[in-house]
């Protein structure tokens, strides 16, 4: 099994137990820490990332499945909304996101 499966297995089932889709992270499943943007919102791609916070500061990576297009970035603040991830990545990934 290839690592990208191993990791939409663990996304399914954490989005399963714990997971709130689309409301705790607009256009997204969100369990644990991962999240898959919805493709409705990505004009089809399909994007995954984890992110999360800790003492003033953020982090995320967010990438394709196969991992051939990735970014991660680190902030020492803590952001108060999605939109700075949403710019990122629509800048990187040139698919807008938006809340």
């Amino acid at each position: 099994m290839a690592a990208h499966e191993n990791v939409q297995q663990v996304l399914d089932w954490s989005v399963a137990e714990v997971g709130i889709p689309g409301i705790w992270m607009p256009h997204a499943r969100y369990g644990l820490g991962m999240f898959e943007f919805d493709e409705q919102a990505t004009g089809g791609r399909t994007l995954r990332g984890v992110g999360g916070s800790f003492w003033g500061s953020y982090f995320f990576a967010v990438g394709t499945p196969d991992g051939r297009h990735t970014i991660a970035v680190h902030t020492n603040t803590e952001w108060k909304s999605w939109d700075p991830m949403f710019k990122i990545i629509e800048a990187e990934f040139g698919v807008s996101i938006g809340a």
